[in-house]
């Protein structure tokens, strides 16, 4: 008889799991004292007895939503679930669980769409889609590789403190932080490093959509990175707590909730998809296939992206001088006769060497709102990491040390007087020399530090009356 046997092992998992608890968060390998444990006996109901088991799934074909959304685990290492939990993911509301829907969108998971999701005109899906959505026909994709770290200066030194928005904890820290340089090819992970290296993807998603703006176009976003995980509490240089650098190698493949708030996108005038869209099969191959390639003169070759994927060969190509801006680019494609191709297709060496503008003042104005809802002061995230808190937690007199994110990146030009009072004039000069764009676009920000006693904000574009339109809508 092994029921003995098997009720002294579950015994010893149950009191091994609550002194784990009791301990505190878990560490490297202390799960596998539980995990493949089963245990089976009988219980009587109505006077029968019926069989019962008590066993741990394998996480490979049952997947946390951690290990299959920010860890990748199941993908990179060969394996198809068979069941996956949306745990781990941020951005639900009591109005939708907006993050949820998002993460398997993203892996093709999400089944319901309706077929006007991917029609060249037609609103995205319940509930209350964005009604101005209707006023967009067809879809511009970023694609291929977004940071190419190969081509930066080294060393490449900026403030450690450049992209975040606040900075909170003991005062030494707070002075430390905003004081520290550092190269960024060798900065060690962690929330400032993260932050910093995201400032330049988020400007390539905040020109692309700028650029599908000009031309009345649907975004559909390229897959993200993330050079530190997202978490309520501290993290482990960049890495939920327990989770071993092999198993979550920085930077990660991460989902657009970890960056972005959902809820606020799906409720403004910027349209977007997963970067995963023309992968669905309810995408038709006739659509997929009618493309146009954007090309800048001069722009280097578009690498393939983090996920391995090549930028896609394109029907017909697009091409556009250094200095354009969006709505030349926007003027050009109907001047061809080819607005109505289905998917117009941009790399990010291309995109950052058009001209930061949609033309006009008024039209930068109308877009500087739009992002400061989706990109602007709603990102207000934390980043707690054990590095920066020897002595926390347990010490009351010790305050946590985080880093918050995400700065907007620099609005478009829209004269004095405008909604965030940039630029002198309206709009400013287009360069049209290629070096001298790119040593414009990758010069460091300026950054005004205010703030006393535990925190330090960089207030310079998040003006309060924003902010409190913000929290009210």
């Amino acid at each position: 008889d092994r029921r003995p046997a098997r009720t002294a092992a579950l015994d010893a998992a149950l009191k091994r799991l609550g002194d784990m608890i009791a301990a505190g968060p878990a560490k490297a390998g202390e799960l596998e004292d539980v995990r493949g444990l089963q245990f089976r006996s009988r219980i009587g109901c109505d006077g029968q007895h019926h069989s019962f088991a008590i066993g741990t799934f394998p996480y490979e074909l049952f997947a946390s939503g951690h290990t299959f959304f920010s860890q990748s685990l199941q993908l990179r290492r060969g394996f198809s679930p068979v069941a996956v939990h949306t745990t781990f993911q941020f951005c639900d509301t009591a109005e939708f669980a907006w993050g949820k829907r998002s993460r398997l969108r993203e892996r093709l998971l999400w089944l319901v769409d309706p077929d006007s999701y991917y029609e060249r005109v037609g609103p995205a899906s319940e509930p209350q889609p964005e009604p101005t959505e209707l006023e967009y026909s067809g879809f511009l994709h970023l694609d291929g590789a977004l940071l190419d770290m190969s081509s930066w200066p080294r060393p490449y030194m900026r403030s450690e403190a450049s992209a975040a928005i606040k900075v909170e904890g003991s005062r030494s820290f707070i002075d430390e932080t905003l004081a520290r340089k550092s190269d960024v090819h060798t900065m060690r992970d962690g929330p400032a490093r993260h932050l910093l290296l995201d400032s330049f993807q988020r400007r390539l998603i905040h020109d692309a959509l700028a650029l599908a703006r000009a031309m009345k176009r649907k975004l559909i976003l390229p897959p993200l990175q993330c050079w530190s995980d997202r978490y309520w509490n501290a993290l482990v240089r960049g890495r939920f707590p327990g989770v071993r650098a092999d198993a979550q190698p920085l930077p990660f493949h991460c989902p657009f909730d970890h960056l972005f708030d959902n809820e606020k996108w799906a409720h403004s005038d910027a349209p977007i998809r997963e970067h995963s869209f023309l992968d669905s099969h309810r995408v038709l191959d006739r659509d997929r296939n009618d493309s146009v390639r954007l090309v800048v003169r001069g722009a280097p070759a578009e690498a393939r992206d983090h996920l391995g994927r090549e930028p896609a060969v394109a029907a017909r190509t697009l091409e556009l001088s250094p200095g354009d801006d969006y709505a030349k680019a926007a003027s050009a494609l109907q001047q061809k006769g080819w607005g109505g191709a289905y998917v117009v297709k941009v790399g990010a060496r291309s995109l950052e060497l058009l001209c930061e503008s949609l033309g006009s003042a008024k039209a930068n104005a109308a877009f500087n709102k739009v992002v400061q809802r989706v990109l602007g002061i709603g990102e207000q995230i934390r980043y707690c990491d054990d590095a920066d808190n020897r002595r926390w937690p347990g010490d009351a007199r010790h305050p946590i040390n985080c880093t918050w994110g995400f700065h907007r990146p620099p609005p478009l030009p829209e004269g004095s007087g405008g909604l965030l009072g940039v630029g002198a004039s309206a709009p400013a000069a287009c360069r049209t020399d290629a070096k001298e764009i790119l040593a414009a676009r990758f010069a460091e920000p300026e950054r005004s530090w205010k703030g006393r006693g535990g925190e330090s904000w960089s207030t310079q574009d998040r003006p309060g009356y924003l902010y409190h339109q913000y929290m009210n809508k």
